[in-house]
């Protein structure tokens, strides 16, 4: 049988098959997530998880809140998601993020920081996040090429990680004035 995931790792059908499900009954993409963030992580209770997610009436979300939950992966349905407010993988056991990722829209902040993400896929410069995008406290050496094409609102902030600020504007001059490293 195929499954869904190995749908995704072929780039040609990623965009189109992210499109389609943005498409999908709001009700519907809610419970195929939260259904497959469970089969990727199956020490997670549905209840517990269905309580992370601030979804309004028309089922569209509003934020979602998975910090410290002990993920250990990010499914790559998680491209097709759109918020209004804020997305939080904090605290937990992530390594890396899928391709698909990318392609998130977030209309405020999105936490990642205090994982074990050690690169960050090519995708990363397509992702959209209004306000601040947080990504301390994780083991990333290297950014890749497309890092600043992203679209950003205000902040970046890479703290705790293994490179210093000279080597993101270095790289990436544009950003200095986005990125925050302590």
């Amino acid at each position: 049988s195929i499954h869904f995931e190995d749908i995704l790792k072929y780039s040609e059908y990623r965009i189109n098959i992210i499109e389609l499900l943005r498409k999908l009954n709001k009700h519907v993409f809610y419970d195929l997530l939260l259904a497959y963030i469970q089969f990727l992580n199956p020490h997670i209770n549905y209840q517990e998880l269905s309580k992370r997610f601030d979804i309004n009436d028309d089922f569209s979300i509003y934020s979602i809140s998975l910090g410290n939950m002990n993920l250990n992966i990010i499914p790559e349905i998680f491209g097709a998601v759109t918020t209004i407010s804020c997305v939080s993988f904090s605290n937990n056991n992530i390594r890396y993020l899928p391709e698909s990722f990318g392609f998130i829209n977030v209309g405020g902040n999105l936490f990642l920081s205090y994982n074990k993400i050690d690169i960050l896929p090519e995708s990363i410069g397509n992702i959209t996040v209004g306000v601040l995008f947080s990504l301390e406290y994780n083991d990333i050496t290297k950014l890749p090429n497309s890092f600043n094409k992203m679209n950003i609102g205000y902040d970046i902030l890479l703290t705790g990680n293994g490179f210093d600020l000279s080597y993101v504007t270095d790289k990436f001059p544009d950003l200095e004035n986005k990125v925050e490293i302590f």
